[in-house]
């Protein structure tokens, strides 16, 4: 699979990681490295769309017929990022 700056992968560890320009293209990841996708119950920064908040919630489903995600709140947004402990893209960009 191809991978591009800012993607999110999922290491083979298990480690959520985004690719940034830090990494030599093309990227040299170990085998077994996979875009992320959010897990049912895995916390998740929820953002975009017209609202200007971002928010961690755990994430619940997509919605296919919106293209949103969905928290277990009911948060509908089109963006999702993993949480790991640092802000979300949005925030690191308003710095």
């Amino acid at each position: 699979m191809k991978f591009k700056v800012g993607d999110w992968v999922r290491h083979p560890s298990g480690t959520i990681i985004q690719l940034t320009n830090a990494f030599t293209q093309p990227f040299n990841l170990p085998e077994g490295t996979i875009l992320w996708k959010p897990q049912e119950g895995e916390w998740c920064w929820f953002y975009g769309g017209s609202f200007s908040q971002v928010i961690i919630d755990r994430f619940s489903y997509i919605d296919e017929e919106l293209l949103k995600f969905v928290s277990t709140t009911g948060l509908h947004r089109p963006n999702c990022e993993p949480f790991i402990g640092t802000l979300p893209s949005p925030l690191k960009e308003n710095k």
